[in-house]
């Protein structure tokens, strides 16, 4: 009779909190670790073998995971949430809120469909100890390979920014057409015009187009991306300082949103008129500046980027890495494709724990409420500690490739020592 101690709650629980938001594969590694202990950690912690209580344990770490994720996320899921039910009260998607939210449930819907499908497949012929490392081994390589891409893109795109740059002369502004594209996305009016503008087309590594960005054409702050002199890097000029405070204080050019300092066109007066950012902490202005620009990527390529967490049913393939990989593939700046990937995480793994949580008190939680709940509380904190530690990391522009490494080194080891053990 297999049984679950309070050790290997501790083990599992501490392991799956980090790595769930890791790109790393949480699941891999909780099949892979007791597989390279060996002994009765083999038998207690088997995904796949009959009757085990493992696959009720793997609910309360789940459940506390995405519950770690909320907490750390509250005043976003509220915004997102209140966005939500503001659309179906008003049968509308008017607000860059109410367009996210309904980004997130279309992204949601095809990695569920084929979960609850191949659920079977997965957990019995996929989460051999041998499959999972190669598939561990396999999702480092295409971390990599993405960062190996989007530094690729990111020279080009300063090449092309100092080619562009080569056209201004003695620091004077270049006055631009009015059909250019620079023009037509919206940037500064000429008087705000300056040697940093790079008044050209999309891609050339202006302010704004993005171009010496992260992903490349189209992430600037008038094709979604970071603002000037903002998140990704610019050096802000004081022309740039200038035009954000007047952004401030206008109307909302996306249609408003009703809970933040805008309102919505011919609508009441905004709640809190002339806001400057310095009037909201700065992480709460770079999460809604983060949010606005994720609702305007469009409902198709949500719903591809979210398509990718089927890849994140295999074992040892990350959720989160292979969804900001996806997009970046798709042109998000590594920042936003990081914070779409948690923002899709948190229902997932909170509806997959909700839908097998009668388990732990069914036969398969008998006897291991103890050792639940104490992974549980430790996956939670876990969970909220690498959130806020890789929300940082990132933010920073900081590299995938520690992680592509650790994976490709994990895997090929965990292998090679399960074939010749």
């Amino acid at each position: 009779m297999s049984h679950l101690t309070y050790a290997e709650a501790v083990v599992t629980g501490l392991i799956q909190g980090v790595t769930e938001l890791f790109p790393v594969s949480s699941l891999g590694h909780n099949v892979l670790l007791p597989a390279l202990i060996g002994g009765q950690w083999a038998k207690d912690l088997s995904v796949s073998a009959p009757g085990s209580p493992y696959l009720a344990f793997i609910v309360g770490l789940h459940v506390a995971t995405a519950l770690a994720m909320i907490a750390y996320f509250w005043r976003d899921w509220l915004r997102i949430v209140r966005g939500f039910w503001s659309s179906v009260r008003r049968r509308e998607i008017v607000t860059s809120d109410q367009r996210l939210a309904w980004m997130i449930v279309l992204a949601t819907i095809p990695v569920g469909i084929a979960g609850a499908a191949l659920q079977t497949v997965f957990t019995k012929v996929f989460a051999r100890p041998e499959l999972t490392a190669l598939f561990l081994a396999a999702n480092g390589l295409v971390l990599l390979y993405s960062e190996r891409q989007r530094r690729a893109r990111a020279g080009a795109s300063a090449g092309a920014g100092a080619v562009a740059g080569a056209a201004v002369s003695g620091g004077a502004a270049v006055p631009v057409s009015s059909g250019s594209p620079a023009a037509s996305a919206g940037g500064p009016p000429p008087e705000f015009w300056g040697p940093d503008s790079a008044q050209a087309g999309a891609g050339d590594g202006g302010p704004w187009d993005g171009g010496a960005g992260d992903g490349g054409a189209g992430d600037g702050a008038w094709n979604g991306g970071p603002a000037p002199g903002g998140y990704d890097g610019y050096r802000q000029q004081p022309w740039q300082q200038q035009w954000q405070q007047q952004q401030w204080q206008a109307p909302d050019p996306w249609s408003g949103q009703d809970d933040w300092p805008y309102s919505r066109p011919g609508g009441a007066a905004p709640r809190a008129a002339n806001r400057t950012p310095a009037a909201q902490p700065a992480d709460t202005d770079r999460a809604v500046a983060a949010d606005r620009r994720l609702s305007r990527m469009g409902y198709g390529r949500a719903i591809l980027v979210g398509s990718a967490q089927i890849l994140a049913l295999l074992p040892g393939i990350s959720r989160d890495g292979i969804v900001t990989v996806a997009g970046m593939g798709r042109g998000l700046n590594r920042e936003d494709a990081v914070r779409f990937s948690f923002l899709l995480s948190a229902p997932v793994i909170l509806a997959a724990g909700l839908l097998k949580v009668h388990d732990l008190f069914g036969p398969l939680g008998t006897g291991i409420h103890g050792p639940v709940l104490v992974g549980s509380l430790l996956s939670f904190v876990g969970a909220y500690l690498s959130v806020r530690f890789l929300t940082r990391y990132f933010s920073e522009s900081r590299s995938l490739n520690p992680f592509g490494i650790y994976c490709l080194a994990a895997g090929i080891l965990s292998f090679a020592y399960l074939a010749i053990r």
